[in-house]
């Protein structure tokens, strides 16, 4: 997991211990890995990190041509690979970042990207949501807006099953019509404000974030049309949160909480 500071926390060992290295001074927001060896990671100030080593080392990349706010990545494979951030920028890779263009600079900041095959989608700020067809070379903002709500995590299983989470409880998801893939718009509880979610099978899937001040987990078990709250001892936020398969996950947060299942 990245955090502030250039902060990165690696284990070898199921989560029981772990490592903490310092590659840059800007916060890290964004971290995907491709192989048990090879992963990148994003942050502020265009930070593009790359690590061949499971995490051991990382490598700042000088190609990357972008001085904004880097809040996500993902890569599909070895090869090719998307970053969002702020000012709406989307930058792309095909060739295992070597190179990279911008394909997007859409105003609003970007929290999370991903991709199923040649379709993706990017969520952000007050609501917006940006898609593609075509691998990430071009991209359409959803129209009408589904939400005003600013939305901080995303998370695509098939080119049908989209979910985004955001504040103040919301959930927006996508469903197969007969004409295309559609967005609509459902709720948590107005109290959760979310900040990261994850479905390790296609109807069960977490959300994680904070209530006040203290971190939550919720869980749904009918593709993210319901969710309730789960027992986590978290006096903090919780900011991120990914699973390995149906029962073995882990949610992290502020003042280096982490907490696992």
């Amino acid at each position: 997991r990245a955090g502030e500071g250039g902060l990165v926390l690696s284990s070898s060992d199921a989560g029981a211990s772990w490592t903490r290295s310092v590659s840059t001074p800007y916060d890290l927001h964004g971290v995907w890995f491709t192989s048990a060896t090879e992963g990148w990671a994003v942050g502020d100030g265009g930070t593009v990190l790359h690590t061949l080593d499971g995490g051991g080392n990382w490598t700042r990349l000088t190609t990357v041509g972008s001085g904004e706010n880097l809040r996500d990545v993902y890569f599909a494979d070895r090869d090719a690979g998307w970053v969002v951030g702020t000012n709406g920028q989307i930058l792309a890779t095909s060739d295992r970042g070597a190179t990279w263009s911008r394909t997007w600079r859409g105003g609003q900041t970007l929290n999370g990207v991903m991709f199923a095959g040649a379709d993706g989608w990017a969520v952000g700020e007050n609501g917006v949501i940006v898609g593609s067809h075509d691998a990430g070379e071009s991209w359409f903002i959803v129209n009408p807006s589904v939400t005003a709500q600013s939305l901080r995590g995303l998370w695509r299983r098939s080119e049908e099953q989209s979910v985004a989470v955001g504040l103040q409880g919301v959930v927006v998801s996508t469903a197969a019509t007969v004409d295309s893939v559609a967005w609509s718009l459902g709720n948590a509880g107005s109290s959760y404000q979310c900040a990261g979610v994850c479905f390790p099978t296609a109807a069960t899937g977490y959300a994680v974030g904070w209530n006040g001040t203290a971190g939550f987990v919720l869980r749904s078990d009918d593709g993210g049309g319901t969710w309730g709250p789960q027992t986590v001892p978290s006096a903090f936020p919780l900011r991120g949160v990914y699973f390995v398969d149906e029962r073995r996950g882990w949610a992290v947060g502020d003042n280096g909480v982490i907490r696992h299942t």
